[in-house]
């Protein structure tokens, strides 16, 4: 091994737990449509974890009683049986640990129609100390 390929590797080693360290309190976002999660494949590699989350979350919200349930990320509706549907929801997980999902959020459909949508997400997402790359899917 040469001394450059010795000085190539230490410095690879120190990008990579540089960029490990920035990582650890980054979140990746993504928005998806309600429509777009009840046609997913669940085997799809990229939408089977999402999926997932959306129907543990879907069957908590099932189980809550009026007053109790979960709320859209943006306004005050609430979401449950003989509530407010979902019309999308927000997946956040580890940057650096995909595809666990780390927590979902729901938009009620007046939240996710709005063209500042996105922009609404971030500024509520923002208030808590992650950082948000958001990486929105079309809205189908």
């Amino acid at each position: 091994m040469t001394a450059f390929s010795k000085y190539a590797a230490q410095t690879q080693r120190q990008y990579y737990e540089q960029f490990k360290h920035d990582a650890q309190e980054m979140c990746e976002c993504r928005l998806v449509s309600i429509d777009y999660l009840l046609t997913a494949p669940i085997s799809d590699l990229e939408m089977g974890p999402l999926c997932g989350a959306f129907v543990k979350w879907s069957a908590a919200a099932y189980q809550m009683k009026p007053g109790d349930g979960p709320h859209c990320l943006t306004c005050d509706a609430e979401f449950g049986p003989g509530r407010t549907v979902p019309a999308a929801f927000w997946f956040r997980f580890p940057f650096a640990h995909q595809p666990k999902v780390m927590a979902v959020d729901a938009l009620c459909s007046a939240c996710f129609e709005r063209r500042d949508c996105i922009d609404r997400i971030v500024a509520e997402v923002g208030k808590g100390n992650l950082s948000v790359r958001v990486i929105p899917m079309t809205k189908q």
